[in-house]
């Protein structure tokens, strides 16, 4: 009780802007990144942007053969990645395909095939992730928090334990157990922005807000495909993608010359976030819940 009274006492003040912004407030930023800062977590819409960023870099490509996705290593010379995005290319090609590319149903057969392996593999891109994005120095140092949480976990399991072993009280032994495995996802998950870095992140709540409130269809291709994946990482694509409709209604030749736009606007990138998001989930589930334990790749 006391350690959850603590985090919510020293947890940020919902920061909230009714502004509009019709420009990306930082565009050395990737959308990866900016989905991180939005959300204060790691889930799978990170990992899939940055697949589709690697596509707007030419370093993947997507083409359509026989009904089937394929994803495409473009395997371009002295190619400058950083670290996570090689972590994903590497998953993709190599873990899952057959180092030339990767089929939306390979990845799909592999995510419950090889689900132990794979959440290994996934875990070690979040781990590179969140060291990354550490560089950016948006968020606050936790470490006092977990310090200062510690003793109270231990404790808290050290009562659990006893209860289970000498009392028989399996209840208490349980509410103990959940409740403090609860708090500790929470003090490890806790996030708090850098008090320089508010103005930021307030200005992508107001670009966001621009992007959910205004008629951006009269806005040219190029400035759209910027605003592509960053509507995506703030929850915005589904007013982002009806205005790509209404573009394209207008003129139907709108977006022959950009892939990303093309494919949203086809709800084909819909159908490849639906299926790589329930890959993701797939091997995660067997992994934590199921406990896989298959740390080889199976072929």
């Amino acid at each position: 009780i006391y350690v959850f009274i603590k985090l919510l006492s020293m947890k940020d003040k919902k920061i909230i802007s009714d502004k509009l912004l019709d420009t990306i407030p930082n565009d050395d930023i990737s959308s990866s990144h900016i989905r991180y800062l939005y959300k204060k977590r790691i889930d799978n819409k990170v990992f899939i942007s940055i697949i589709f960023e690697l596509i707007l870099k030419g370093s993947i490509s997507l083409i359509r053969q026989n009904n089937e996705y394929f994803f495409i290593d473009n395997k371009i010379e002295e190619e400058v990645l950083n670290k996570s995005e090689e972590n994903v290319k590497k998953i993709l090609f190599k873990e899952i395909g057959n180092s030339e590319n990767v089929t939306l149903s390979e990845i799909k057969k592999s995510s419950s095939k090889n689900s132990g392996y794979l959440y290994r593999e996934y875990k070690l891109f979040t781990n590179t992730f969140e060291y990354e994005f550490a560089l950016d120095k948006m968020f606050k140092p936790t470490k006092s928090i977990i310090d200062n949480s510690m003793f109270y976990f231990v404790i808290s399991m050290i009562i659990a334990i006893y209860n289970l072993l000498y009392t028989g009280y399996v209840y208490i032994f349980l509410g103990i157990f959940i409740i403090t495995s609860i708090l500790v996802k929470i003090v490890n998950d806790f996030k708090n922005i850098e008090e320089e870095k508010i103005d930021e992140y307030k200005s992508w709540l107001e670009f966001k807000n621009y992007i959910d409130k205004t008629d951006i269809s009269n806005l040219d291709i190029d400035t759209l495909e910027n605003y592509a994946m960053y509507a995506y990482e703030l929850d915005s694509y589904d007013n982002f993608k009806m205005n790509l409709h209404k573009k394209y209604t207008i003129d139907k030749d709108s977006f022959n010359n950009s892939v990303l736009l093309s494919i949203m606007n086809a709800s084909v990138f819909d159908y490849i976030e639906k299926e790589i998001n329930k890959s993701i989930n797939t091997f995660r589930f067997k992994s934590i819940v199921l406990f896989a334990r298959n740390k080889g790749r199976r072929l």
